[in-house]
């Protein structure tokens, strides 16, 4: 709340003014497609995103990368735009740049657009999803072998952590692929491949369209139909969930100076019961320098830059992770004191004053979201692929109901022993492999 100075030289509080109203407003198409406005009219921009059951989980050994192959392709031009620099020109004369982010359980294209430009914004993915050229594959190719190579080693060995958990506790599943794919895969797709998936997964009913800003849902419906409604209904795709392998170590040898950690746990889908302790369980870890791992991990003990918690949520399953980076002869004192936080919570579970703070923290990222265009579309567009967004007051008062002794029982419930997989990429000694799984076991 903003403050000014009294005629005395103290402070005092500028009476808080009525924030506009926020809302968000579905329509469907005749073709199926899902379209959300989130009606901001105090902004000056509006995010536009189209959100696609498109991830690597819907591909199958001999396809896995060719999502992420084709989200690239799509930015090399159209029967309108027949080039990338045509596209891009185009795109960037409107004040706008277009990008695409293919994961695990999705692909979402976006830009943050003047409300004005609107209808050439969704013009724009009309021409992308309904008339791709798909030129030039061989250089493009190139670039995604090019990027592949953040993920792979040069003997072609699968180094980044994340990757590498997800496979190991998924174990031939799809969604344990790694998203970008393997090398000899994206190396021998043709042009048939890529339009043989998008024609399967590019369908109005596996797609959401999503505006937030300066924007209403009849105008955004009008757009959408004028654009988009020639695309063929289809299904949403769908994949049973994956079961989770038995907790062990994991070595990757790859020569580097440092090791790459990741100790991966399975956890439980988004918005289920205790989804809401959880991430207030993650926060309790890795919110801020104030959090345990940075006071024990950083501050105390100087094992590493940095140790992240990562809550990782899908619709029907999910991960809790940790990730770090360090020296490999500090492998063991690092499992050592990650072991050690997760006991206590198990044992004793968060303070009051710890609970109270990152309830605080989430109450607080929850109201900032919603001066957030980008946050906006993803929370009720990103999350309508799969599932109705909640209400922010439903999310708020699920965060406030959340006891110590939750916590501590959904800490109980996730970091057992025997369903941790470490993964360590690097080349630590023999002698500290055994003790890091030695502290491991004794979780």
């Amino acid at each position: 709340m903003a403050r000014a100075r009294n005629r005395t030289g103290t402070l005092t509080r500028r009476p808080r003014t009525a924030a506009p109203r926020l809302r968000a407003r579905n329509r469907v198409l005749k073709n199926g497609l899902r379209v959300v406005a989130v009606e901001m009219p105090h902004v000056h921009s509006c995010s536009l995103v189209a959100y696609v059951r498109a991830g690597s989980r819907y591909e199958t050994a001999k396809t896995n990368g060719v999502s992420h192959f084709l989200e690239h392709m799509f930015f090399r031009g159209t029967n309108r735009f027949p080039s990338t620099y045509e596209l891009a020109h185009h795109i960037e004369s409107l004040g706008a740049t277009f990008n695409a982010t293919t994961t695990r359980e999705m692909a979402y294209f976006y830009t943050e657009i003047a409300p004005r430009h609107l209808e050439a914004g969704v013009e724009t993915l009309g021409e992308m999803f309904g008339s791709p050229l798909f030129p030039d594959i061989g250089i493009e190719r190139e670039v995604v072998l090019e990027e592949m190579s953040e993920d792979y080693n040069e003997d072609g060995l699968l180094i980044d952590p994340d990757s590498v958990a997800k496979g190991k506790l998924w174990p031939g599943h799809p969604l344990g692929f790694p998203i970008i794919g393997i090398g000899k895969n994206v190396k021998r797709f043709k042009v048939e491949d890529l339009r043989a998936h998008h024609k399967r997964l590019y369908t109005a009913r596996n797609m959401v369209l999503c505006a937030a800003g300066d924007v209403s849902v009849e105008e955004l419906e009008k757009l959408a139909e004028r654009h988009l409604g020639f695309l063929p209904p289809g299904a949403p795709v769908k994949q049973a969930a994956p079961s989770f392998a038995p907790g062990r170590f994991h070595l990757v040898k790859n020569p580097d100076n440092q090791l790459s950690v990741d100790l991966v746990f399975p956890a439980f889908k988004e918005q289920s019961e205790d989804w809401k302790t959880a991430i207030l369980l993650r926060r309790i870890l890795d919110d801020g320098i104030s959090s345990r791992l940075h006071r024990a991990i950083v501050d105390r003990g100087g094992l590493a830059y940095g140790c992240e918690a990562i809550l990782d949520g899908f619709h029907d399953t999910g991960t809790f992770e940790f990730e770090c980076t360090l020296a490999p002869e500090k492998l063991p004192v690092l499992v050592g004191v990650l072991t050690s936080i997760l006991r206590d919570l198990k044992t004793n579970g968060p303070d009051a004053a710890e609970l109270a703070r990152v309830k605080e923290r989430y109450a607080c990222d929850l109201e900032f979201a919603q001066d957030a265009v980008g946050e906006m579309a993803g929370w009720h567009g990103g999350a309508l692929l799969y599932r109705e967004p909640e209400s922010f007051p439903d999310a708020l008062a699920k965060v406030r109901a959340v006891t110590a002794s939750d916590v501590k029982r959904v800490a109980s419930r996730i970091f057992h022993p025997k369903r941790a997989h470490l993964i360590v990429v690097g080349e630590p000694s023999s002698r500290d492999a055994d003790e890091s799984r030695r502290k491991l076991a004794a979780l």
